[in-house]
This record gives structure tokens, C-alpha cells and sequence, in this order.
């Protein structure tokens, strides 16, 4: 650029205009060089040791890579790489807690990362495969809720899975799964009752959030179970209805419901399936089939 600026200086101040014309074109020839000058230092900043990292599919370059400044395009595709090594190799312990750290720390700063990658791909984001490699490892874990949620950031950026029915359809899917598992696991546990004496078992048990309710909405939420699960019960004796009940435990800050356990085949109430759509989706809460 000084040269640049020393060549216009000459001709403002020049009384020859042969040598002003000449002057005029030499800055035409020494701007177009700095201009290919700038675009060879931006291309060096492209093609550095993160860049080198990437290419290389050496995951250990790449883990190394991440430490260092690099451009925007750059780190995402290096994230993205990591992600993509770790996945294929996910059936190992080691790999599989990579894939889920560097999965969550790519789409923590994805949002950085778009406008550069329209910028490099015509104004549209290219097919992001952290998505899809989260979401189904996240699914394989039975963490379900957090692969939907996956699913809905890929959907806000508006990406494709590469899939006919795209993220919506991998969401359908994924709670299929969830609601084949929870039915799955309540046959399990029943089939393995058939056995038990004094020991009691918990056919399900919520782990959620903290309770956000007074202690009066909780109480009126367990009536309402209560009272709908009686009148399922259909032991002539009564005793199965009598003993169907729910309490609020303080100390774990949870709701337990109860009945007595007749046998697989034999006719229990329908105590689990009511708290499943009654209970509110963030409070604490299992059934106990007592012996």
C-alpha cells in the first residue's frame, strides 16, 4: 500500500503527463499485485496447522488442533472431523465419551459458524453430520429427550439429514423408540415379579427436574391418578382397589404411587399407564407394586 500511495503523490505533483499516464498505470499494476498478495495471506491463514490437522484423519492431530486460533470455517470443520472419527469408533468407552464431548462443544458454538459457512457455500449451510451422529448416539444411550432436542437446533437452522422424512422424521422415530421402550420395560419388570415375595418393585421411576408445584397442586395431581386407577381395579374382594394409593415423600422430593401386585396375568389396575399421562412431565415420580 505504500507504494501504492507514493506512486499517487508522484502524480499530483507532476507536470509531464506522459509520465503521469505511465505513473497512472504502474498503480493499477501495483494495486492488482497487493490485492493478489492479501488473497494469498488469507489463503495461508486457510491452510494452516488446523486445516493440516483435519485433512490428515489423525485423531490425535485433530484432538491437538483444537487448542489452537484458527478461522471459523476451519474449526468447525475440525469439530465436525473429530465428531465424525469418534462416532465410527463409538463402541469403545473411551471414543464413545470423546464423541459425546466434542458432539456437545460443536453445537455449543455452532452458531458462529453459520455465517461463515454461507459465506463459503452460496448463502446455504451445508449438510452438518454432528446432527445426525449426535442424535443417533444419544438415541442408542436412551437419552431421548436430548436427541429430540438435537434434532429441533438441526430444524431451527433449517438442515437436512440426507433422510426422506429429514429431522422431523428421525424426531418420529426416535419417539417410537422411546415410547416402545418404556412399554418394554414395564412388561420386563412385571414378568420378573411373577417370583417375588416381600420385595417390592418399581416398574417406573421419573428422574426429572426440580418440582416447581405446592404442595396442594401435588396433592390434588395424585387424587386425580388415584381415583382413575381404582376405577380400573376389578378384583371382586375390593382389596386390590383399597390398596391403590400415592404420597408425596418430602425427602426425595418425589411421588409414590402404590398397589398390590396380582401376578403378569391376572387383573392389576391400570395404575402405571394413568401416572404416565396424568403426572406432570417435570415432577419426580415411580409406582410400586408391593408383594
Amino acid at each position: 500500500m505504500k507504494k501504492i500511495l507514493l506512486k499517487i503523490k508522484s502524480v499530483l505533483f507532476s507536470s509531464d503527463l506522459q509520465k503521469t499516464k505511465q505513473t497512472i498505470e504502474d498503480v493499477k499494476i501495483a494495486y492488482e499485485n497487493e490485492e493478489e498478495e492479501e488473497e494469498d495471506e488469507d489463503e495461508e491463514d486457510d491452510y494452516d496447522e488446523v486445516y493440516l490437522a483435519r485433512q490428515s484423519n489423525d485423531l490425535e492431530k485433530m484432538l491437538k488442533a483444537t487448542e489452537m486460533e484458527t478461522t471459523l470455517g476451519n474449526r468447525h470443520f475440525l469439530l465436525q472431523a473429530i465428531v465424525g472419527e469418534t462416532y465410527r469408533l463409538r463402541k469403545e468407552e473411551k471414543y464413545k465419551n470423546l464423541c459425546l464431548k466434542f458432539s456437545e462443544k460443536h453445537l455449543e458454538e455452532f452458531q458462529l459458524f453459520t455465517q461463515s459457512l454461507k459465506d463459503e457455500f452460496d448463502g446455504s449451510i451445508p449438510r452438518i453430520t454432528t446432527f445426525q451422529q449426535y442424535s443417533t448416539l444419544l438415541t442408542e444411550l436412551e437419552e431421548y429427550e436430548k436427541a429430540i432436542k438435537t434434532c429441533e437446533m438441526a430444524i431451527s437452522f433449517g438442515l437436512d439429514d440426507g433422510t426422506k422424512g429429514g429431522y422431523q422424521g428421525r424426531i418420529d422415530r426416535i419417539k417410537k423408540k422411546m415410547s416402545s421402550n418404556v412399554k418394554e420395560l414395564k412388561v420386563d419388570n412385571i414378568k420378573k415379579s411373577s417370583s417375588f415375595s416381600d420385595t417390592n418393585l418399581i416398574i417406573e421411576d421419573k428422574e426429572l427436574s426440580e418440582v416447581e408445584y405446592s404442595i396442594g397442586q401435588i396433592r390434588q395431581f395424585i387424587r386425580e391418578v388415584v381415583r382413575e386407577a381404582k376405577d380400573t381395579a376389578k378384583e371382586d374382594t375390593g382389596y386390590l382397589k383399597r390398596s391403590i394409593d400415592g404420597v408425596w415423600i418430602e425427602r426425595t422430593k418425589s411421588v409414590e404411587f402404590s398397589q398390590v401386585f396380582y401376578g403378569a396375568e391376572n387383573g392389576n389396575s391400570k395404575l402405571f399407564e394413568i401416572a404416565t399421562r396424568r403426572m406432570p412431565k417435570d415432577l419426580k415420580w415411580k409406582v410400586i407394586l408391593e408383594g
